[in-house]
């Protein structure tokens, strides 16, 4: 996959935010060069690794890049029961000099059908690491999501969030997301 976007979205006339300047998302410029993009799948897609480099008009910005790889693919399978182990990692860096994140690692299991009444039901755990300009921060995060109807899921969250480097103290964080398909 190949892709090429707008280096400078809000074009060369914005002095202020660029979501202010290009309410719509309709200015096309030319005006701050290019980001590229690219990815390659292998595996069915279970494999990624990618990159980005930017040619900016501005000295900021120009040669920004980044590296990244993917890996998501089911671990185990039982049979009939539709149980099933799944497991990722994904992993990416790029200069310090000019991202806020230098580097960046996470890595998670979901496990599917924890109980017999309940199949389409997932457990997952989850964990993250930034290498930041300023420090670090790690997050821990356990997570259900239960399908209620075919068109709603709950999703309980609970994370620990450890901040190193900063005045920000470490903190619990419990969330509820609601999901509606249409």
């Amino acid at each position: 996959m190949l892709a090429a976007f707008a280096g400078d979205p809000a074009g060369s006339g914005c002095a202020g935010e660029p979501q202010r300047c290009n309410r719509y998302g309709t200015t096309f410029s030319n005006a701050g060069g290019t980001v590229w993009m690219g990815e390659a799948q292998f595996a069915g897609g279970q494999y990624k690794l990618g990159g980005w480099y930017e040619n900016a008009a501005s000295d900021e910005h120009r040669g920004n890049r980044g590296l990244y790889a993917i890996a998501d693919r089911t671990l185990w399978r039982a049979g009939e029961g539709g149980r099933e182990l799944s497991g990722f990692v994904r992993v990416g860096a790029a200069p310090s000099d000019r991202n806020l994140v230098k580097s960046y690692l996470d890595a998670g299991l979901s496990y599917k059908g924890l109980f017999s009444g309940r199949p389409e039901d997932r457990l997952a755990l989850g964990v993250a690491h930034a290498e930041l300009a300023s420090g670090a921060e790690s997050v821990i995060e356990l997570t259900y999501v239960a399908p209620v109807t075919p068109r709603l899921s709950l999703q309980p969250d609970l994370q620990y969030v450890v901040q190193r480097g900063s005045d920000i103290p470490d903190a619990w964080v419990l969330g509820l997301r609601a999901s509606v398909r249409f």
